[in-house]
């Protein structure tokens, strides 16, 4: 009896690849007639190499023809002093001619999976601390090759495989640009908060008081007297969303929630409910979350684009 889906089956790590330890650094190869590139733990981050600092060691041709990388290889920290660091894995995908890998790395080559699916799996049991649960060691926590090959797998077949990874990578990289989106906004907002000390506004510019020194062109005023209108609106019954030709669509308050306009997050108006074309929102219209959780009542979004009747 299994609880797998059909077609998936569950190995040990060391039945589809192989797991190798890299091989030690002593002094006796700091130097010598066949100095080769070699990566150390330093090397691993959690978005992948970090290769502006790659040492030379010095490996015979036979060393090097037993710990050379070759793509589609997954390299792992195999020890680290911060136990969220351990079994931390990246890909390697031939970015440097014949190089090798120290003994704070572990590589895993497989032996038929898809190597971006063993990734994702080997990243997912790193960030949830499994690896670290079953390391050894005081004060620095060893993974051990011999541990990591016993490692249990859910593996599923190959296209499955394949459409996992599809789908992750799409969900990954949206999350990877909304990190620089986040990034950028830090930045800016470390930058004017800069500004503002340096032209002697204090404090963030929502406390600000009528009569604190502004920036050389700044003035005060009441935000009306800069708005065409400010209005609530209107309450409605509704049914749910697609609507009907000829019907309204009415946005919930979950079309605001993340900060960005989501026109598709709609109820719907009966056809026999008549509505007034005055509460339809435009593009260019600032919509304000009136009531909503503690994070995000009185939370502003700007519509850039919406669905229409």
């Amino acid at each position: 009896m299994t609880d797998l889906p059909p077609g998936w089956i569950r190995v040990r790590l060391n039945e589809i690849a192989e797991v190798r330890l890299g091989r030690q650094r002593s002094p006796k190869n700091h130097s010598g007639s066949q100095m080769r590139p070699y990566l150390r733990a330093a090397n691993v981050g959690w978005e992948g190499l970090k290769l502006d600092d790659v040492k030379l060691m010095n490996f015979t041709e036979e060393e090097a023809q037993v710990y050379r990388l070759r793509p589609g290889d997954i390299i792992m920290s195999e020890a680290s002093g911060s136990p969220g660091e351990v079994g931390k894995p990246a890909l390697w995908n031939g970015e440097i001619a014949d190089c090798c890998f120290q003994n704070t790395l572990i590589r895993v080559r497989s032996h038929g999976p898809d190597p971006k699916f063993l990734l994702l799996l080997l990243r997912y049991e790193a960030l949830r601390g499994a690896f670290v649960e079953h390391s050894r060691g005081v004060g620095i926590h060893h993974l051990g090759a011999a541990r990591l090959s016993s490692w249990p797998i859910n593996l599923p077949p190959l296209a499955e495989q394949r459409r996992i990874v599809a789908t992750l990578e799409d969900h990954l990289s949206r999350l990877r640009v909304a990190n620089q989106y986040l990034n950028r906004v830090s930045v800016l907002n470390a930058t004017l908060r800069e500004s503002l000390r340096c032209t002697g506004v204090t404090g963030s510019l929502g406390m600000l008081e009528p009569g604190s020194r502004l920036p050389v062109g700044w003035k005060w005023g009441r935000i009306g007297d800069v708005l065409d209108k400010i209005e609530a609106g209107k309450s409605f019954r509704c049914l749910p969303y697609p609507a009907a030709p000829g019907e309204w669509g009415i946005i919930k308050v979950s079309a605001m929630t993340w900060g960005e306009f989501r026109p598709e997050e709609n109820k719907t108006v009966p056809a026999d409910v008549p509505v007034n074309s005055h509460y339809e929102i435009q593009p260019g219209d600032i919509l304000v979350s009136r009531a909503n959780t503690e994070e995000y009542v009185g939370a502003p979004v700007l519509v850039r684009k919406c669905r229409g009747r």
